[in-house]
């Protein structure tokens, strides 16, 4: 059996005891935590005190519904722990496989009648199989359901209105209808324990789903309640906080956070970045024109959703645009809307030759960060590089190759996901052969929830996140305390000066922005020091990151208009004109609703920008 840290039980005793005082509990930990551990011993716990039992059983039967890719994770976990085989189900492939292991296991659960001899009994499946076997799988009088990665079911509920749950996610309905609140039960509604490292991804309006399981009063169940326009935080997430989240408190070091200082883009590059830039403030004027347009009308056509749809996009892939050539100047001439998911060996050899490494482009701070895996002593150091998009990845892929022949590089994206777990275990493998060190290039796409890298203490993201979360899931891939004996981590990330306007000195103030809206939700709260994940999961900074914007009031703003301020100041856009009267404004109105084709209106969109 698996002997737990001290931080793992006393958080199990925690969630225990509030579940038994009918108070379902959202068990949050950083990524590396052993949340599968802490979960495991909550539910020990609970079957050895008796809680959870039902008349007709003597042991606790446990619904565990987990992403596809930790699966066979928990199953291994579960067995580490020290649960016997028998006691377990894998109800996963076909059909009938699962069908027979299912019958076999409940078989086996059925004999077990000593009452002194109670132990827990366990299903795994995944989201979409509980979905597709939900007939089959309600059946079962549950005494404990645990969700894994629970932050996934966060727009569950689209929106609740006159006692009336209007859901989001056909996952999230599924489990909701059969197992958390079926009317026709003859017991009542099993334990629950959400499990994830982020109860506040994007907005408060996270853990509205996730608050329903956790049975909270129905009177709190409004949106009303979590959430306005003026960012009031309401009682129902102060209650929710206090009663019904349980953190893991590790009392681990936190990751130490590099800025690399890139200078300024020379002549040429400032030429493509510029283009590229005014390019966005373009889209993003045509976008909110089309926003303003959609606000003003009192229905909206299917061609004015037409002309918002195509404007997001539009500007969206600008955004993108500029996400990529900020990596590599390169890609601001790449038009997002025709460049490839991958590049060929021309264009890589065309990139490099056109666009070579200098001191101002992200590649080349990742092949000088290399030289800090080459360690003076010959010990052999392994490093992960992450990016949100491939094509980068590819180019640096040919430049390490070319200027550090003595590190060793794998590529973690692209294939499909056989192909990268070999490269993983490759890359976990690999020794001195001949190389000083090892860097793996992945995606952040492919390196998501399950992918352990415990042989990795050095991490450089190229990019941001949209959220700070997203960032330290990133970070957690490296950061397994459990599986370490050094316990020092470094991240490294490169960035512009503020004199030099970039998309992420827009995305900084969105994570700030999110950050602070985390710690005022959790702020006041009993055991705030201990809930707010977060905070704790806020690494050290080594050279503090300089905040692109003078006070917080920018924070307090739309996101749009932030950025739309950012281009204009630094000259990209020229500063709007004074708002046209209303008298004027309903004039333009009323000659806008005349016109009904959706050519018409995106030419007259085009326009209004052009006059403005």
């Amino acid at each position: 059996m698996v002997e737990l840290k001290t931080y793992q039980t006393q958080a199990a005793k925690e969630a225990v005891k509030r579940i038994v005082s009918n108070k379902n509990q959202t068990l949050v930990g950083k990524v590396g935590s052993g949340k599968t551990l802490t979960s495991l011993e909550t539910c020990r716990r609970l079957s050895e005190s008796g809680q959870g039992l039902r008349d007709t059983q003597h042991h606790l039967l446990t619904l565990v519904v987990v992403p596809n890719c930790v699966l066979h994770q928990w199953f291994k976990e579960t067995l580490r722990f020290g649960v016997n085989e028998n006691q377990l189900c894998l109800f996963h492939g076909s059909i009938k496989s699962r069908t027979k292991a299912f019958h076999a296991w409940c078989g086996r659960a059925g004999a077990v009648t000593n009452i002194s001899g109670r132990t827990m009994w366990m299903l795994f499946t995944t989201f979409d199989t509980y979905r597709s076997s939900a007939a089959l799988l309600s059946g079962v009088t549950w005494g404990m359901v645990i969700v894994d990665e629970a932050h996934l079911l966060r727009n569950g509920v689209a929106k609740t209105a006159d006692e009336e749950i209007k859901y989001g996610l056909k996952n999230y309905e599924v489990l909701d209808r059969t197992l958390m609140r079926a009317p026709t039960r003859l017991w009542s509604p099993p334990f629950t324990l959400l499990v994830t490292a982020t109860v506040v991804l994007n907005h408060p309006m996270d853990m509205l789903s996730l608050a329903r399981w956790c049975r909270m009063p129905d009177g709190l169940m409004d949106k009303a309640d979590w959430y306005n326009q003026q960012g009031v935080f309401k009682p129902a997430r102060r209650q929710y906080c206090e009663d019904h989240v349980t953190v893991i408190d590790v009392p681990e070091p936190r990751p130490v956070e590099r800025c690399v200082r890139l200078v300024k883009r020379d002549e040429s590059e400032r030429l493509l970045s510029d283009s590229a830039y005014q390019h966005l403030a373009g889209c993003l004027k045509i976008f909110l024109t089309a926003m303003r347009q959609m606000g003003s009308a009192n229905r909206a056509s299917p061609e004015q959703q037409a002309i918002l749809r195509a404007a997001r996009l539009q500007f969206w892939g600008a955004v993108t645009r500029c996400r990529r050539g900020e990596q590599f100047p390169g890609f601001f001439v790449q038009p997002t809307e025709s460049a490839p998911r991958s590049l060929i060996a021309s264009d890589v050899d065309r990139l490099v030759r056109e666009h070579p490494l200098k001191e101002c482009n992200k590649l080349r701070a990742v092949v000088d960060w290399c030289e800090e895996l080459l360690d003076a002593e010959n010990n052999f150091r392994k490093g992960l590089v992450m990016s949100a998009y491939k094509q980068p990845l590819q180019l640096l892929a040919e430049h390490v190759r070319r200027c550090k022949p003595d590190v060793a590089v794998f590529e973690h994206y692209g294939g499909g996901g056989k192909a990268n777990a070999a490269i993983l275990r490759e890359f976990s493998a690999v020794s001195c052969e001949g190389r000083r060190a090892a860097v793996l290039l992945a995606t952040r796409g492919s390196m998501g929830v399950g992918v352990d890298l415990p042989c990795v203490q050095r991490t450089f993201l190229m990019d941001l996140a949209w959220s700070r979360g997203d960032d330290q899931q990133a970070l957690g891939r490296m950061q397994r305390p459990l599986a370490q004996k050094v316990h020092e981590w470094v991240a490294t990330t490169a960035s512009l000066g503020s004199e030099t306007f970039s998309v992420e000195e827009w995305m900084r103030l969105i994570q700030e922005k999110k950050r602070s809206m985390v710690e005022e939700m959790f702020a006041g709260v009993d055991q705030s020091e201990d809930m707010d994940e977060e905070e704790d999961a806020m690494p050290a900074v080594e050279e503090p990151v300089q905040q692109p914007m003078e006070g917080k009031a920018e924070t307090s703003k739309p996101i749009l208009t932030v950025l739309l301020e950012m281009l204009e100041r630094h000259g990209f856009v020229q500063a709007s004109r004074k708002r046209k009267t209303p008298k004027k404004e309903r004039k333009v109105s009323e000659k806008r609703q005349k016109v009904s084709s959706t050519d018409t209106q995106q030419a007259q969109v085009c326009e209004t920008v052009g006059r403005d």
